[in-house]
């Protein structure tokens, strides 16, 4: 296949990909039960200062995360991953458009806020598991775990779960500090936390072949 429509369609597969987690996110706002590690930082802040939506708070939020790698890995740092900017943008607006598209489904007990909440990561760790996949660009959350990763010559399943309780833990002193009560982290956080890893690795497992097979522009990336 001509790289350069291999490459057009890979970009058009990535943003597709950043719209299905972006979903997966709206998912579980919408069921109040608390977000991934992922937004949990700008969904807290949406709560309680909502002069800004959960999306431009997450814009702001993966902004940071992207000049942090830059101060950390300096002149390392990937140009290609100058596009994260592009992505932490869009990405904050699918998240919007998401909330916005589903805006008419609300759980009305605790069980649907659960079923909300499973479908949310179900769709979320799809989502990411369609990102890695076409290893275009790093979400900043991503980039920003690798470059720990890098600085300390350890690996990012290693990193991961220490920055999402950093961002966890950051969340609830936000919540506590400002209303002296959990605001926007309850077990749905933890939920996400424990069982989004494991999910992309079962899409990874059993969607591989079949996207290999039929999305071949994907193949030798």
């Amino acid at each position: 296949m001509n790289k350069k429509l291999r490459d057009y369609r890979l970009y058009i597969f990535y943003i597709i990909s950043l719209f299905i987690s972006s979903l997966g996110v709206a998912f579980s706002v919408k069921a109040t039960l608390g977000t991934s590690p992922l937004v949990a930082i700008p969904n807290v802040l949406s709560i309680i200062f909502p002069i800004f939506s959960i999306g431009v708070y997450s814009m702001i939020f993966n902004i940071i995360l992207i000049l942090l790698e830059l101060i950390i890995l300096k002149n390392k740092f990937p140009k290609l991953q100058y596009l994260q900017f592009f992505v932490a943008i869009i990405y904050g607006y699918f998240i919007d458009i998401s909330l916005y598209l589903i805006k008419e489904l609300n759980p009305y007990n605790y069980i649907t806020q659960w079923i909300f909440c499973i479908v949310g990561a179900l769709i979320l760790a799809f989502g990411i598991y369609l990102q890695l996949k076409s290893a275009v660009v790093y979400l900043p959350i991503d980039g920003f775990v690798l470059s720990i990763a890098h600085i300390k010559k350890s690996v990012y399943s290693k990193v991961k779960p220490f920055v999402d309780i950093t961002l966890i833990s950051i969340a609830t002193i936000i919540s506590l500090y400002y209303t002296k009560n959990l605001v926007g982290i309850r077990e749905g956080t933890i939920f996400a936390a424990i069982f989004v890893g494991p999910l992309v690795g079962f899409y990874k497992r059993n969607c591989d072949k079949f996207i290999n097979k039929h999305l071949k522009f994907i193949n030798n990336i």
